[in-house]
């Protein structure tokens, strides 16, 4: 909600028409973006942003406002991250184009500062437009990074579920050495540990639950994460077990 109303400041400030030829071949293909997925149809961009409650700017800008041509499609992509993010949070799946990294927004905003100073323009510049830049870079989409604590005691619970449904036996009762073989021998492997039929306590579930939602956040909004830590932490397989679990839980990617 802020970047999106910091950049709708800016679309405000820069009526700018100088611009370097990289920012007015960015405005192009952003205007071309925009008026394809309308279908060319000014009169439907203008419904969809005035449904969006947008202050101003509702019509498809004209190239003589490069920098607004490029804001604009900006704000677009921030609203949609804002209202993705909205229905996840009520549980509801959205297939919309969001901004999940920080570089994605710094892209355009950059391309701004470098075509006002390349055009003369530095003093306007280094106004509003860098102090934006400073501050994502400072503190990423999310504004601040989420920690997330579980007690080693709780992912040995999820393993030794796992273990005994797979009539492997107990987890907990497995010497070290036998844990961390197992544990790698799944880690290398490629197929499904969990089963989706797996019989498990509030306790179990809780850990998955939130092992799946680490791992949705990774996909979209990865800067939105900061460490997990392992609280009780004596060896290395409560290390092995967390970093199973995520890769379970949705990623085969290295987790936060």
């Amino acid at each position: 909600e802020i970047y999106y109303n910091e950049v709708q400041k800016l679309m405000f400030e820069l009526s700018i028409w100088r611009a370097d030829p990289t920012l007015k071949q960015r405005a192009i293909d952003a205007n071309d973006r925009v008026m394809t997925k309308y279908g060319w149809d000014a009169d439907s961009v203008v419904e969809e942003r005035k449904q969006r409650n947008y202050p101003e700017f509702w019509r498809p800008l004209p190239l003589s406002e490069p920098y607004r041509v490029v804001l604009s499609e900006l704000r677009d992509k921030l609203y949609e991250t804002k209202d993705a993010l909205q229905h996840n949070l009520a549980g509801k799946y959205s297939d919309a184009e969001i901004i999940s990294d920080s570089k994605d927004l710094l892209e355009p905003l950059i391309m701004c500062y470098e075509s006002l100073c390349n055009t003369g323009d530095k003093c306007i510049a280094k106004q509003h437009l860098l102090d934006l830049i400073r501050q994502i870079n400072c503190f990423g989409m999310s504004l601040i990074r989420l920690d997330v604590r579980q007690e080693s005691g709780r992912h040995a619970d999820v393993m030794d579920c796992i273990t005994q449904y797979l009539g492997l036996g107990s987890y907990k009762e497995w010497p070290e050495e036998k844990k961390i073989e197992w544990l790698v021998r799944e880690l290398q492997g490629k197929r499904p540990l969990i089963p989706f039929d797996l019989p498990m306590s509030a306790e179990v579930k809780e850990v998955l639950d939130t092992m799946a939602t680490i791992c949705q956040l990774k996909h979209e909004c990865h800067d939105s994460l900061g460490a997990y830590v392992i609280s009780m932490s004596t060896a290395a397989s409560d290390v092995l077990a967390v970093l199973l679990l995520m890769l379970e839980n949705g990623t085969r990617d290295t987790p936060p």
